[in-house]
């Protein structure tokens, strides 16, 4: 799309995935003043937040160029902590946009398509539904997405959903995971279950032929 991206994120480790998925620049926020670092490359015109972090986005705004936007899309209930004086000296401004509409959709599916953009997934075999719902949302686990799948004629949707339910209940019952910082433990296990039970409903639905 022309634009010089800068990615920002904690930890070192994160640096190479970020530039093999296209990023021009990286920064760790572990590492120092991201907003310093952000001038130090000349500044950026917008930044797009997509971590649910309120400090993580203010932290960004001061290296935002005279006129620059940040755009707000990870979701949390925490104050935002910016100055009137950050925004109204340089002339920055804040924008929230509810991402994630029908509209959306199809705008990333046509990009994905003209640009070749392709997700990272991860395969597991459904004894190991622990594993995979143990890596979603715990930073540095899933690489990309994470999909459980079955031996072909071995178990019927059906059986295959409950099983998974039944998973899910234990480790619920259980608490036996650790949850993120930026969550509580029952909004993470509902985000988790979202994530992962999404497979489950597009399996269970017939294809063309009445296969699947």
């Amino acid at each position: 799309m022309g634009f010089e991206t800068v990615a920002i994120a904690r930890g070192a480790d994160k640096k190479q995935d970020a530039l093999d998925l296209g990023a021009h620049h990286y920064i760790d926020s572990k590492a120092g003043d991201v907003s310093e670092a952000l001038q130090g490359l000349g500044g950026v015109q917008v930044v797009l937040a997509t971590a649910a972090n309120s400090q993580a986005m203010a932290d960004t705004v001061g290296g935002l160029l005279p006129r620059g936007e940040l755009i707000v899309v990870g979701v949390t209930p925490d104050p935002l902590p910016v100055s009137p004086l950050q925004l109204i000296t340089p002339g920055v401004s804040i924008t929230g946009h509810p991402s994630g509409t029908a509209r959306d959709v199809e705008d990333t599916m046509k990009f994905a398509v003209q640009s070749g953009v392709r997700a990272r997934i991860q395969e597991l075999p459904l004894a190991q539904a622990r594993r995979a719902l143990a890596g979603v949302g715990v930073e540095g686990i899933v690489d990309g997405k994470t999909v459980l799948i079955s031996a072909p004629g071995k178990l019927a949707p059906g059986l295959l959903a409950t099983q998974w339910q039944s998973q899910v209940d234990k480790l619920e019952a259980s608490q036996s995971l650790t949850c993120p910082m930026s969550c509580s433990s029952g909004s993470w296990f509902a985000r988790s279950r979202q994530k992962v039970w999404m497979i489950f409903e597009q399996w269970q639905r017939p294809g063309p032929s009445g296969n699947r």
